[in-house]
């Protein structure tokens, strides 16, 4: 039987540069607190599987619970946070206080510009480029979405 497959990277990727597009605009969740963690990344992804019904059956090795107990799709959440600082779509700054310690993260220009290009279309299964409903092709991904090893290796598909 094969294995159920993940979530896409680029889908984890572009949702959480979404959340923070959306933090930035309403300013709704981040009134009292300006510092958008980690935590508060996970919980706001958390909220948004849930309201996706469609995900989890698609995606049901994403909420697979781990020996640490927690779901798969949080190890997933943070391998996308640490992709999108290694390709400066987010920034991440250490904290040090009695009550306030750890990573903080903000969303740079280049995040910006890669949530005003390309969303998650409605299946949660691909991603789609400037408003249009055709779903981006694999070697039209960009980088910032997924690595350079994936984008490379999504790049020899094209030949």
């Amino acid at each position: 039987m094969a294995r159920p497959r993940s979530m896409p990277m680029e889908i984890y990727a572009l949702n959480i540069l979404a959340l923070f597009d959306y933090f930035e605009t309403h300013r709704l969740s981040v009134q009292s607190d300006p510092n958008i963690t980690k935590e508060r990344i996970q919980t706001a992804v958390s909220n948004q599987l849930n309201l996706q019904p469609l995900v989890r059956f698609s995606y049901p090795n994403d909420f697979d619970i781990l020996k640490n107990g927690k779901p798969r799709w949080s190890n997933r959440v943070s391998d996308a946070i640490n992709l999108l600082v290694q390709v400066e779509c987010l920034t991440r700054y250490k904290v040090s206080g009695p009550s306030n310690t750890g990573y903080r993260f903000h969303m740079t220009d280049k995040g910006r510009s890669v949530t005003l290009q390309y969303t998650v279309n409605s299946t949660f299964d691909g991603i789609t480029n400037g408003g249009s409903n055709n779903e981006t092709k694999p070697w039209d991904i960009p980088i910032e979405l997924i690595g350079p090893r994936r984008y490379e290796r999504y790049q020899k598909l094209r030949r």
